[in-house]
C-alpha cells in the first residue's frame, strides 16, 4: 500500500497553505515517490517529510512511516524502526478519528502491528546482546580479582624445580643427508664437466673431418698412388722413399703422412667425446641419483627420530613431588 497525493483539508491551521506551497509540496511528493520506487529510502523520507511540513497533508504520514520501515529493513538501525512505529501510530490514530478524510485505517493498522512485532524482536535481541556483554565483562573482572595461586613449599629432600627435558641426541640421518648432498654436488660437477669435455672434442672431431677432406682433395690433385711409388722406386713405400725422390712423390708421401695423423687425431677426438658424454654424464647422473636417495633416507631417519623425541617418558623431580612424568615437545 502506498498513498497517493490527494487534497486533504488541514486540521491544525485556520487557513490552508498558499498555492505556491502546495505546488512545492506536490513536487516534493513526486520526488519522494521516485526515491521510494528505486529504494532510496533516506531520500524518500526527507522528501515526504518536507512535503508534509509544507502542506500538512496527513496522508503523507503513512508514506513517511512506510519509508522508515523499508529503510530499517536495509540498514538494521533500530532507530528507523522506532520512527516508523511512531509516525504510523500517529497516522492510525488520526485515521480512526476521521476515516472520511483519511480513509479506512485497517491496512495501516495491520502494517503498524507488523512493525511493533518487528520492533519487539529487535529490542529483545538488543537486550540479549547487552546482557551477554555485561556477563562477559563481569567474568573478566572476576578473573582479574582472583588471587594468584599459592606457591608450593618444597618437601624435605626434594630438589628445587623440575629437571629440564634431556637434550636431543645426535641426528641419526645427518651423515646420510650430508653424504647425499656431497654426492649430488659431485654428480652435478661431473655432468657439467662431461658435457663440456664432450662438446670440445666433438668440435675437434668436426675440424679433423674437414681437414681430412681437404687433404684427400690435395692427394687427388697430386695424382700419385701407393702403387705408383712402388713402381717408380722398386717396391718402396712412403716410409722407405729414397732421399733423391722427385718433388711430386715427396709431396704425395707428405700428404699421406698428414692424412694418417688427421685420422689418428680424429679417432682420439671421437673417443674422448664419447668418454666425456658417457663417463662424465653417466657417472654424474648416477651420483645425482645416489645422492638423492641417500638424502631421502637420511631425512626419513631424522624425521623418525624427531617423532620419537616429541613424546617420551622422562624421570622428573619437582617441588613437592617426584616420579615419572610424561613430557612432550610439540
Amino acid at each position: 500500500m502506498f498513498l497517493a497525493w490527494a487534497p486533504v483539508p488541514v486540521a491544525h491551521a485556520a487557513a490552508g497553505p498558499a498555492a505556491d506551497q502546495v505546488e512545492e509540496a506536490k513536487r516534493l511528493y513526486r520526488e519522494g515517490k521516485t526515491a521510494f520506487d528505486v529504494g532510496r529510502w533516506e531520500d524518500a523520507v526527507a522528501a515526504f517529510e518536507e512535503s508534509y511540513a509544507k502542506s500538512g497533508n496527513e496522508l503523507l504520514l503513512f508514506n513517511i512511516g512506510l519509508s522508515y520501515y523499508r529503510w530499517w529493513e536495509e540498514s538494521g538501525d533500530i532507530k528507523h524502526l522506532r520512527k516508523a512505529r511512531s509516525v504510523l501510530k500517529t497516522f492510525v490514530a488520526r485515521a480512526q478519528r476521521n476515516p472520511e478524510r483519511l480513509g479506512d485505517p485497517s491496512e495501516a493498522q495491520a502494517q503498524l502491528e507488523l512493525i511493533e512485532q518487528k520492533l519487539e524482536e529487535a529490542e529483545q535481541r538488543e537486550r540479549d546482546r547487552r546482557t551477554a556483554d555485561h556477563a562477559e565483562q563481569d567474568t573478566g573482572e572476576q578473573r582479574a580479582k582472583q588471587p594468584p595461586p599459592p606457591v608450593a613449599e618444597p618437601d624435605e629432600g626434594a630438589s628445587r624445580g623440575p629437571t629440564d627435558v634431556p637434550p636431543a641426541g645426535p641426528d641419526p640421518g645427518r651423515k646420510l643427508k650430508l653424504g647425499g648432498i656431497a654426492a649430488m654436488a659431485v654428480g652435478g660437477v661431473a655432468v657439467v664437466t662431461g658435457v663440456v669435455v664432450g662438446a670440445i672434442h666433438v668440435g675437434n672431431s668436426v675440424k679433423f673431418d674437414r681437414d681430412l677432406r681437404d687433404t684427400d682433395d690435395q692427394i687427388e690433385e697430386n695424382g700419385l698412388t701407393d702403387a705408383d711409388i712402388a713402381q717408380f722406386y722398386d717396391g718402396a713405400t712412403c716410409e722407405t722413399l729414397p732421399q733423391n725422390a722427385d718433388e711430386v712423390s715427396q709431396e704425395y708421401c707428405t700428404l699421406k703422412e698428414r692424412r694418417a695423423t688427421i685420422v689418428r687425431n680424429g679417432k682420439r677426438a671421437n673417443l674422448y667425446a664419447a668418454l666425456g658424454f658417457a663417463i662424465g654424464g653417466g657417472l654424474g647422473v648416477a651420483l645425482l641419483a645416489t645422492g638423492g636417495a641417500l638424502y631421502a633416507v637420511g631425512n626419513k631417519k631424522s624425521k623418525a627420530a624427531a617423532r620419537d623425541r616429541a613424546l617420551r617418558i622422562s624421570p622428573q623431580i619437582g617441588i613437592g613431588y617426584a616420579g615419572i612424568g610424561l613430557s612432550g615437545r610439540f
